[in-house]
């Protein structure tokens, strides 16, 4: 053989399957009349299974496709012709069928040992509103609200994470949140130590920045029977004797808030060299905002709240799904193979 050469390619148009189910009678000898039945699935004359339902959830979710482009999509790759009123019912009703999932995930972050969460803003009904995220390593919980405040916590966790340590950065209504232990996140407060290191001339903010860099650094190269590490008092020692140094608080205005914040939250800041499940920064809480800033960049926002609180229960299993490792396409075409969505 002198060469060999391969191309992988797939069809123009992906082929349309249609299943027909037919139901017969028929009376025997005795006179007794017996009747087939449908599957418990098929509940309309004519109706879009499952695996179409579940591409549709995924490009308007996971690939952030704006609805009204959707329809075109599918029509290019598979022929169907899906309007827009179509796509939302579709949308709705995997909400529906999946809403006892999405409670789940609550459940499952109540009792989680660890809780990232963070919020960010977002346009509703071209006004402002928020969308809050919790989190861990195997779980996301987002929910979409017009307040920011502390009630929004309330509302979706009433007794808080008094068994968990949460992770956050310094916004008063997460700090606000009950909880076994607290941990600000070290990237967040690395930012406006930096940026106090360019604005003074002082060494203040690079010796503080060091003792982060250090505490990081063995963090890293701990194994879990180290836990909890001894340093983690050496550390805070050496931070609280800089934070109440007031010397160069004339220098700049952040110097003197950033002090006094970390001189009260002085306990919240090495959590995590004293238990090894403890990140040191919530950049994964992040991770879980900048999937709906994306959304909302390619939409421009959400027209009614019930469209961005749908977002954001169905971008929950998405991301728990990727999460684990799991196919968002058909973990989410199994769930819905159950309840199909009546074409007109």
């Amino acid at each position: 053989m002198l060469c060999k050469r391969q191309v992988f390619d797939i069809p123009p148009v992906l082929e349309q399957i249609c299943t027909e189910h037919r139901l017969y009678e028929n009376r025997c000898s005795c006179g007794q009349l017996h009747k087939g039945s449908m599957p418990s699935n098929i509940k309309a004359p004519v109706q879009y299974g499952s695996h179409l339902r579940s591409l549709i959830v995924s490009l308007y979710v996971e690939h952030y496709i704006p609805l009204n482009r959707i329809g075109s999509l599918v029509e290019e790759i598979t022929s169907f012709k899906i309007g827009d009123g179509i796509i939302t019912n579709i949308l709705n009703k995997a909400q529906e069928v999946m809403t006892p999932l999405y409670e789940s995930l609550r459940e499952s972050i109540s009792k989680s040992s660890v809780v990232g969460s963070d919020e960010t803003g977002c346009k509703i009904n071209g006004g402002k509103g928020w969308m809050w995220v919790w989190q861990n390593h195997e779980v996301t919980f987002i929910t979409a609200n017009k307040s920011r405040g502390y009630k929004v916590v309330v509302e979706n966790f009433k007794k808080g994470f008094i068994n968990a340590t949460l992770v956050s950065d310094c916004y008063a209504s997460q700090l606000k949140t009950p909880a076994k232990h607290y941990q600000l996140c070290l990237a967040h407060l690395q930012r406006e130590l930096i940026y106090i290191k360019q604005q003074t001339n002082n060494s203040w903010a690079e010796d503080i920045l060091n003792i982060f860099y250090k505490a990081m650094k063995l963090k890293r190269e701990s194994a879990k029977n180290q836990y909890p590490l001894k340093e983690k008092s050496i550390f805070k020692e050496q931070l609280l004797l800089l934070l109440k140094n007031d010397e160069y608080d004339d220098q700049l205005d952040e110097i003197k808030t950033l002090r006094s914040r970390l001189i009260k939250r002085i306990d919240s800041v090495f959590t995590f060299l004293e238990y090894y499940e403890v990140p040191f920064d919530n950049n994964a809480s992040e991770r879980s905002i900048r999937n709906i800033k994306i959304k909302q960049k390619v939409s421009a926002g959400y027209r009614t709240e019930e469209g961005a609180q749908r977002y954001a229960m169905l971008r929950s299993i998405v991301d728990t799904l990727k999460k684990q490792g799991k196919s968002v396409v058909r973990m989410i075409a199994h769930w819905l193979s159950q309840n199909h969505l009546k074409v007109s």
